[in-house]
């Protein structure tokens, strides 16, 4: 992931206005991560959860509205932004981790057993296939028995991939017409993307036998809106 994590640092200091202008139903992705936990883990529960691919915390964001008293860690291989994310959760418990999840051992940073939810939003997709299956054996060592992993990812699919990115594209225009964006920011950042940044896209189908040859149970989407959606699975009790 080395070159897509240098993307991932160039682009730290405009990725909040670009997600949340450009990115359809990015917030309603991160909101649905939220409420399926709220949901999942009993509210008496003092939270513990790891945010794989943290980005700028707005997942971490999310979570914290609804379980205040939550313990977080965040890792993520840019250390742009972790360094965004620091500021901005700066007021809860959270630790940060500079790591990459393509590499080998990242998982031993914790005690087996650590965590009562796993999250990664616009994260996974960027992994190749047999990484992204030993990702999945790997995040299990640090889950507690019963703890939930929530993926929100892209997936195949030449129709859905082509309505989801039409509607990317009319959103940019409007964040640019509205001053959110220049257009050179926009070309500097399509142009490096196509030099740097890595996706691995299959089939939500191919994607959740993964998880079930993983061992984790109970493994569905929750929410999808064209090429993206979002994954739960549970690890055996």
């Amino acid at each position: 992931m080395s070159l897509t994590l240098e993307y991932f640092d160039y682009q730290a200091s405009v990725y909040d206005a670009y997600q949340g202008r450009c990115v359809p139903k990015y917030e309603e992705m991160i909101a649905v991560t939220a409420e399926f936990l709220f949901h999942m883990v009993p509210q008496s529960q003092n939270l513990r959860l790891l945010d794989v691919g943290c980005g700028t915390g707005n997942t971490i964001q999310a979570v914290s509205r609804l379980f205040p008293d939550a313990r977080f860690s965040c890792m993520d291989g840019s250390k742009e932004m972790i360094s965004i994310a620091g500021k901005k959760l700066g007021n809860l418990t959270v630790e940060f981790h500079h790591l990459d999840i393509g590499t080998h051992g990242w998982n031993r940073t914790w005690a087996d057993q650590t965590f009562d939810a796993v999250t990664s939003v616009l994260v996974l997709e960027h992994l190749p296939f047999h990484v992204y299956r030993k990702f999945l054996q790997d995040v299990q060592k640090v889950m507690k028995s019963g703890a939930w992993l929530v993926a929100v990812e892209g997936y195949a699919g030449a129709m859905n991939q082509r309505v989801y990115f039409e509607k990317m594209a009319r959103l940019e225009q409007e964040a640019i017409a509205a001053g959110v964006l220049t257009k050179n920011q926009l070309k500097e950042m399509k142009k490096i993307s196509a030099e740097k940044e890595s996706h691995f896209f299959a089939a939500p189908e191919e994607k959740r036998k993964w998880w079930l040859e993983s061992d984790l149970k109970e493994v569905s989407i929750i929410w999808q809106y064209y090429c993206v959606g979002a994954m739960v699975g549970r690890k055996p009790l």
